[in-house]
């Protein structure tokens, strides 16, 4: 092959691949294999065709500041309004208040709780007692006396059993043991429902009697307990109806900006 190669390119005339110096001096096309002649050659300045090149990617510094001025936009349109110096203050006395009536509250229910659950019931046991022990109101809560009087007498029967066998040999022992063992468990389920039977037996005669159903002494105890009681209810429920008024008189528009757990934090001091 002859020819002018002084340029360091030229296009195959059959696929239009550019060819390099190297693969001009062959007979044939290195891409498209047809058989390469000089005058099938055509010299072509490899300054005029230049290689395509890579499309530049447009900036995108503005549009990285354009979102930044956004969201900055947009955090600023949701700050929540400022609280004033003295709307604080208020907000703050506020909840120190309702802070300081939750304790009260918490306080007066404490002790409703022992009076309800430990006071009052011991009162009312004592004067059930009072009632068994003279045998009063024996008409009138005569299933309660019956269930009374069958439990002790029951008792009773399981303290002074005899034991049948006799305990001559180890297999006689071992039974009267478990025999004696089941008695004292029958016995004691026994005396610890007495309290419970006594204990309904002086709630219904003072319910049905009031102070006549007992010494004075002992119905004085019970209405203390009831009066109390009573009062620390009120209580509660005046602390409670204040700690309302003030959080609603002081925090609606601070309460507003605020997360939902923290105003429920808040409404339950």
């Amino acid at each position: 092959m002859s020819g002018d190669f002084s340029n360091s390119e030229q296009l195959c005339p059959h696929c239009r691949k550019q060819l390099q110096v190297t693969h001009i001096g062959k007979d044939f096309c290195p891409y498209c294999g047809v058989r390469l002649s000089d005058s099938d050659l055509a010299l072509q300045d490899s300054t005029t065709v230049p290689p395509p090149l890579e499309p530049t990617p447009p900036p995108i510094t503005r549009h990285v500041e354009s979102a930044s001025n956004d969201r900055s936009n947009t955090a600023s349109s949701r700050k929540p309004p400022q609280t004033k110096p003295r709307e604080l203050s208020s907000t703050i006395v506020a909840v120190a208040t309702s802070a300081k009536s939750s304790a009260r509250i918490a306080a007066a229910k404490a002790k409703e709780l022992q009076l309800t659950t430990i006071d009052l019931p011991k009162a009312f046991l004592v004067l059930g007692s009072e009632i068994y022990q003279n045998r009063r109101f024996e008409v009138e809560f005569a299933d309660l006396y019956a269930e009374m009087d069958e439990d002790r007498k029951r008792i009773d029967e399981l303290n002074h059993q005899n034991q049948d066998l006799p305990i001559d040999t180890v297999t006689n022992a071992a039974k009267a043991m478990a025999d004696t063992a089941q008695r004292a468990a029958k016995s004691q389920a026994l005396k610890l429902r007495a309290p419970t039977l006594i204990r309904r037996l002086g709630h219904e005669a003072f319910k049905m009697y009031g102070a006549a159903s007992g010494p004075p002494e002992l119905i004085d105890v019970i209405q203390t307990c009831q009066r109390r009681i009573e009062e620390l209810r009120q209580e509660i429920r005046q602390a409670g109806t204040e700690t309302t008024n003030v959080l609603d008189g002081h925090l609606p528009s601070e309460m507003s900006n605020l997360k939902p757990s923290t105003q429920a934090a808040v409404g339950s001091l």
